[in-house]
């Protein structure tokens, strides 16, 4: 048995399960009501992520377009202009640069960390 692995898989579950655990409901409701308006507007939900919370993003904007039927754009996705913004303007600003070209009235934006 590798204890290693077996030390990894116990924090992380034990990490995953006080993360859900400290959901609020509340807030749950409201990150609800605006992306159901989202939908009805036919708006854009744009995903960021840095690091390895770049690759959720992708995943989730994938899953929504299928299944919620609602247009995402994943800013991760595109690698040379992920970098072209990081190199040209600023790493610091990567995203905001980004939604200042495509963000829209009533999109709104999801960021995985």
């Amino acid at each position: 048995m590798n204890f290693k692995l077996e030390e990894f898989m116990d924090a992380y579950l034990s990490d995953l399960k006080k993360a859900i655990s400290e959901i609020n409901s509340n807030t749950l409701s409201i990150i609800i009501k605006e992306i159901e308006k989202v939908l009805d507007s036919k708006n854009t939900i744009h995903f960021i992520g840095n690091g390895g919370s770049a690759g959720t993003p992708s995943h989730s904007a994938g899953d929504w377009s299928k299944e919620l039927g609602v247009p995402t754009i994943c800013h991760t996705d595109n690698a040379s202009g992920l970098t072209a913004w990081a190199n040209d303007k600023s790493y610091e600003d990567v995203f905001a640069n980004q939604l200042n070209v495509y963000l829209k009235k009533g999109d709104i934006v999801l960021a995985y960390s």
